[in-house]
């Protein structure tokens, strides 16, 4: 797998999974090094708000490199690690992650959607996790599938051929499904533009957050919230922001895409 970047606008970072020199998107070590970089290069960036992941062609992404376990590989399982060190990372980003489904996602693939903040597909994405069938558990994607699905869902996924882009949305692995692949930026545009609209702090900050309140009972959970909420709308730059948006002028990190109108 080969990963490339589009950085014409500065503010979004477009990472592309495109196939290697096996001619498949399959996430073999070099590939999961690739994408690992982007994403470290996008968080360390002071002008990227938002990391997009999209396939090319009609895949997303057909996960693990099976050819290199059958060939024996001897960092096969430094490989593995090094996949679950890069969910991990997709998972606490400071950025907002959208993963843009076009085509089909298997195994791991399924698992670099799911960890996503936000996934749109469009309607020839098909979602699938063979491991079963090989004798394996879809053990690495199954911590972020239990956070999208639960583990119900989950395991029923496991145990299926797979799902097509409207059972996806259906079952919240996707979020947005476009009918039409051409009308897909079309699609992505105001999500995006919502995103850059976003305080990255506040974003940073509700990912964080969500992990802290999960492990509390609820009704600890709800002073946690309180007390974050009364610090926050105490703080002069926030209070500043929430009256500009009140006299209708933008926030101070608003940012809008190269070359598109509002």
């Amino acid at each position: 797998m080969r990963v490339t970047v589009d950085r014409s606008d500065p503010a979004v970072h477009r990472v592309r999974l495109a196939p290697g020199s096996d001619g498949g998107i399959r996430l073999d070590a070099a590939g999961v090094a690739a994408l690992d970089a982007a994403v470290a290069d996008a968080e360390a960036s002071d002008d990227c708000r938002v990391l997009v992941l999209e396939g090319t062609g009609d895949t997303f992404c057909e996960g693990m490199d099976l050819q290199a376990v059958v060939d024996g590989a001897p960092d096969a399982a430094e490989h593995v690690r090094a996949f679950a060190s890069l969910l991990g990372r997709l998972r606490r980003s400071p950025r907002p992650v959208v993963a843009v489904v076009d085509g089909k996602a298997l195994g791991g693939g399924v698992g670099l959607a799911a960890v996503a903040d936000l996934v749109v597909v469009t309607a020839r994405a098909t979602f699938a996790l063979p491991e079963v069938i090989l004798g394996l558990l879809p053990a690495v994607v199954l911590p972020v599938l239990h956070e999208r699905l639960g583990p119900r869902r989950a395991r029923w996924l496991a145990l299926t051929s797979g799902v097509d882009a409207r059972r996806a949305v259906e079952l919240g692995l996707a979020d947005h499904l476009v009918e039409d692949p051409a009308q897909l930026e079309r699609a992505l545009r105001p999500i995006l533009r919502h995103l850059l609209r976003a305080s990255p702090e506040a974003v940073a900050g509700l990912k964080a957050f969500g992990d802290a309140v999960s492990a509390h009972e609820p009704d600890q959970a709800l002073r946690l919230g309180a007390d974050h909420t009364a610090a926050m709308v105490s703080d002069p730059e926030r209070v500043a922001a929430i009256r500009a948006f009140l006299q209708g002028e933008p926030a101070p990190w608003w940012r809008s895409l190269r070359g598109r109108n509002e």
